[in-house]
């Protein structure tokens, strides 16, 4: 199934290319800058990337892009990846980076990690309303997650695994 790539900054050629390139039959569109998507009251995206290559600065509206959907999957897209810029990347919900020179392997491999840690949260997911505390194996990384009791009154809840 295609998927849809929505790229921050300023529009490149070569990473357009090299988004094109993956196996995942991606569409992409580039925007300016994350308040249009702050303004938003749903998102239909697959992977947000952001290019910071020429001012080397996270956007001030990342966190509260990741607070009002946290399910965004984010890739940063980096001139050189610093272990103190990784940090504060990592904890404004960024969940790869990609640094110069740019390869279609380095691409490659982040959009799968990003779809590979997605589909084991969908796959880590519990049913909490059945009422009793059960135990429950998740394919093959056999996870194991305690289902959380709930009053019958109350639908049930999905909850993911993190």
């Amino acid at each position: 199934m295609p998927i849809t790539f929505t790229v921050v900054g300023a529009r490149d050629s070569r990473v357009e290319e090299l988004l094109r390139a993956t196996d995942h039959g991606a569409s992409t569109t580039w925007i300016a800058d994350l308040n249009s998507l702050l303004q938003a009251e749903t998102l239909r995206l697959d992977i947000l990337f952001i290019d910071v290559r020429r001012d080397h600065r996270l956007p001030s509206a990342l966190a509260a892009l990741k607070r009002k959907f946290p399910a965004i999957n984010v890739i940063l897209i980096a001139s050189a990846l610093d272990g103190s810029f990784m940090l504060e990347a990592m904890r404004a919900g960024v969940n790869e980076c990609v640094a110069e020179p740019l390869q279609q392997a380095d691409v490659n491999t982040a959009v799968n990690r990003v779809l590979g840690q997605r589909t084991k949260a969908a796959a880590g997911a519990v049913c909490a309303g059945s009422g009793s505390k059960r135990k429950m194996n998740c394919g093959a990384d056999r996870i194991r997650q305690t289902a959380i009791s709930m009053p019958a009154s109350k639908p049930p809840v999905w909850l993911p695994f993190s």
